[in-house]
């Protein structure tokens, strides 16, 4: 049996510190961010949130330690994680990655035009870990 982690949102986090753990057969990471403090502070600047958060979720450091097939799908219009969070966990990680931006989508992901991002999760988990 193979497994597969796939993390939305806050999830991220867990799935990355999870993948970290124990590797899955591979990754997909929903709108992910750098670390709960950046999303904070890109939300509110000025709080030291790194001093304030005790689960700080930081998926750009832990993601250098994943080595499996990764997927990142991210919105164009994403309002909560800035969409650059999710590239910069993106160019963090190690190969076979790929990063799909839904266009015109917020952070729920839905696009007004393009494939839905289930589409994209069905294609990349064929061509990583197969059909079987």
């Amino acid at each position: 049996m193979k497994v597969v982690y796939l993390g939305y949102s806050l999830g991220t986090g867990v799935a990355v510190e999870a993948a970290q753990a124990s590797p899955p057969a591979a990754l997909v990471l929903m709108a992910p961010y750098t670390s709960l403090p950046d999303v904070a502070w890109s939300r509110m600047p000025g709080l030291p949130y790194r001093l304030l958060m005790h689960s700080q979720f930081d998926s750009r450091s832990r993601i250098t330690d994943v080595r499996v097939p990764l997927l990142i799908i991210r919105g164009s219009n994403d309002h909560m994680v800035p969409p650059d969070q999710s590239q910069l966990v993106f160019d963090a990680a190690n190969q076979p990655k790929q990063i799909m931006t839904m266009p015109g989508a917020d952070h729920d992901l839905q696009s007004p035009s393009g494939p839905s991002s289930s589409d994209m999760i069905v294609a990349f988990l064929r061509t990583a870990i197969g059909s079987g």
